[in-house]
């Protein structure tokens, strides 16, 4: 009996093998560094891009016009990378939580990034992309012909030479039937 006592009185661990260089295991940092996740909506930062909503300074406007400028600021950059669906969310999202006021948020858009995005789907050859764009954005209410300036005209004049020099007669019609309002 007594040896079974000493049995259970003892520790269940054997000693080290070697007292003078004991076994020590690195030990396993508890906090492990996370991998940063890549946003699947924005590939890249860029400067084209606005900064989150939050990061903005509040202070020096209106909160809707803080939310309008940023979604134009947003949509501009979504434009600009060729990003056309994108745009369309955004600017449906805008135009809905502004309660449609199309003419202020058209204003605060920049048309050189959303024309370089335009024409850079159409010389990508989609133009039935670029066709259902306008369509979209004329019936939510804005006017193609308010997104035109000079140079987005000059341009257009351009990619729409090449469809008609490259037999592509009736793309060009649709087009043409697109800008004037006409769809």
């Amino acid at each position: 009996m007594g040896e079974f006592a000493i049995i259970f009185g003892s520790p269940l661990i054997p000693p080290d093998s070697n007292p003078h260089h004991p076994n020590i295991k690195p030990s396993k940092n508890l906090y492990p560094k996370k991998k940063k996740k890549k946003s699947l909506l924005i590939p890249s930062r860029s400067p084209s891009l606005p900064p989150p909503l939050l990061l903005v300074d509040s202070h020096r406007h209106p909160r809707s016009d803080l939310r309008r400028n940023y979604h134009a600021r947003l949509a501009s950059g979504l434009a600009g990378l060729g990003k056309l669906e994108d745009f369309l969310m955004v600017l449906e999202t805008a135009l809905a939580s502004s309660g449609g006021d199309a003419s202020r948020f058209v204003s605060d858009l920049d048309m050189g990034m959303v024309w370089a995005g335009v024409l850079g789907v159409m010389r990508n050859g989609d133009l039935e992309a670029v066709v259902g764009f306008l369509g979209r954005v004329e019936r939510l209410g804005i006017p193609i012909r308010s997104l035109v300036d000079g140079s987005a005209m000059a341009a257009l004049v351009r990619e729409c030479r090449l469809l008609v020099e490259g037999g592509r007669l009736e793309e060009f019609v649709v087009l043409m039937e697109i800008l004037s309002g006409k769809e």
